[in-house]
C-alpha cells in the first residue's frame, strides 16, 4: 500500500514525507480550501527540495482544461486532484487525474462506478472520509462498505480515514486500496514540527511491505 502525503504547506512536512519515500506529495492550490491552499510559488519552492517523489496538486473545480494543462506544465506536477464535479471529459487522456470524492451518505457511487469504467487509464480516486470525521470502525459497520471494496477492486483508490495504526491490517485485508493518504500541518515554529500524530501510522503501512 502506498502513501501519499497531502496538504503539504511548508518545508518541513515536504523532507519528513520525503525521507520515508512516500510515493507522492500533495498541494492545494484551490484557493475555495482557506485551510489548506498555498501559493503557487512557495509549491514550487518546495517541490524542487524534494527528490524521487511525485508531485500532485489540487485545482478548484472552476479551472478550465487550459488553465489545468499550464498550471500542470509550469509547475511539472505529475498529477492533477480535482472534486467530485469537475468535467473530466474536458481533461487530457494523458494527464493523471485523482478525483477526490469527500464521503458522507449521500454518495451516488453508481456515478464512481461510471467514472471508474470510463476513465480506467488515467482515473484514480481519494476516498476523503475524514473531512466528515467517519473513522474506520463507523466505515466497517456502514451499509456502502461493499461499494468501497468494490471500486478498490476496480480502480486505483487512495483512503484517508481516522484509523488506529493497529488497524492498518485490517484496512489492507478489507479493501486492499491503491494507497493510503497522510496529511501536513502547520509548524509549531519554523522548522520544528512533532509527526507523533503520523509516524506510528506511517511506520505500520511500511510493515506490510
Amino acid at each position: 500500500m502506498k502513501i501519499w502525503a497531502n496538504n503539504i504547506k511548508n518545508l518541513t512536512d515536504a523532507r519528513y514525507f520525503a525521507a520515508y519515500e512516500v510515493a507522492q506529495i500533495g498541494f492545494c492550490l484551490d484557493q475555495t480550501d482557506t485551510e489548506n491552499c498555498i501559493d503557487a510559488t512557495l509549491m514550487a519552492t518546495i517541490a524542487e527540495w524534494v527528490q524521487g517523489v511525485e508531485i500532485a496538486a489540487r485545482i478548484s473545480d472552476a479551472t478550465s482544461a487550459t488553465e489545468a494543462h499550464l498550471l500542470s506544465e509550469k509547475l511539472h506536477l505529475d498529477t492533477l486532484v480535482v472534486g467530485l464535479f469537475y468535467p473530466l471529459q474536458h481533461l487530457s487522456n494523458a494527464q493523471n487525474v485523482i478525483q477526490e470524492i469527500v464521503i458522507d451518505g449521500f454518495i451516488d457511487w453508481e456515478m464512481i462506478r461510471a467514472h471508474a469504467e470510463t476513465y480506467q487509464t488515467s482515473l484514480a480516486f481519494h476516498l476523503n472520509f475524514t473531512k466528515n470525521n467517519i473513522n474506520w470502525a463507523e466505515l466497517k459497520a456502514a451499509k456502502y462498505l461493499d461499494a468501497v471494496r468494490d471500486i478498490c477492486a476496480n480502480a486505483p483508490v487512495w483512503i484517508q480515514i481516522d484509523i488506529a495504526p493497529s488497524d492498518i491490517i485490517d484496512l489492507q485485508k478489507t479493501l486492499n486500496p491503491h494507497g493510503f493518504v497522510v496529511t501536513g500541518g502547520n509548524e509549531e515554529r519554523v522548522g520544528f514540527k512533532s509527526f507523533e500524530d503520523v509516524e506510528d501510522t506511517i511506520e505500520a503501512i511500511l510493515e506490510l511491505g
